[in-house]
């Protein structure tokens, strides 16, 4: 199954949404901010990141954009997460067709979805 890095400053959340993915088989990583995001991405390149958009010592914005620098072509898929309203988000988002974006509280089954969908289009199951 796939490598998934989760970036969510709250614990108990990222911990939650860990748990469920590796009990769908995948292997997941947790970091808790923007810092430690960037170093365990660029450690071991994940298959695809959930990445929540405002993070302890930064954004998810800026995460993207750093590492996009480092895999300008083999950045992984991103799942963007959010509690932000669509209209504060939205203009911010980095645009490109292995992106996407939920909205807390997170529907499982969505992101099952999406996660399948992202994770086909890069041939990783």
């Amino acid at each position: 199954m796939a490598g998934i890095l989760v970036v969510e400053d709250d614990e108990i959340m990222a911990t939650l949404l860990g748990a469920e993915l590796e009990s769908k088989g995948h292997s997941v990583r947790l970091a808790f901010d923007a810092t430690k995001a960037v170093v365990m991405a660029q450690e071991q390149r994940p298959d695809l990141m959930l990445l929540d958009f405002r993070l302890p010592t930064g954004d998810g914005s800026t995460v993207y954009e750093v590492l996009h620098k480092n895999y300008p072509d083999n950045m992984p898929p991103v799942i963007f997460i959010s509690a932000m309203e669509p209209l504060n988000i939205v203009p911010s988002l980095p645009k490109g067709p292995s992106i996407r974006l939920l909205f807390k509280p997170i529907d499982m089954r969505r992101l099952q979805d999406v996660m399948r969908e992202l994770l086909s289009a890069n041939n990783v199951t």
